[in-house]
């Protein structure tokens, strides 16, 4: 799957990543669209000690 990947401050990279194994209580959907939010974008400054590099962002 493609995945915009966050590699550390102002560094986003969109490449291929595993698609997810889902536990047995989870469920696997297929996303159509995403994007990010504001809490993203302090994350994408390097403003966010919650945002560990590498990561996938958007929801």
């Amino acid at each position: 799957m493609k995945a915009l990947i966050y590699e550390g401050p102002k560094q986003m990279t969109v490449r291929e990543a595993a698609v997810p194994e889902p536990r047995e209580d989870e469920v696997l959907i297929r996303v159509a669209r995403a994007g990010i939010c504001g809490s993203e974008l302090s994350g994408y400054l390097g403003h966010n000690s919650l945002r560990k590099p590498p990561l996938i962002m958007g929801h």
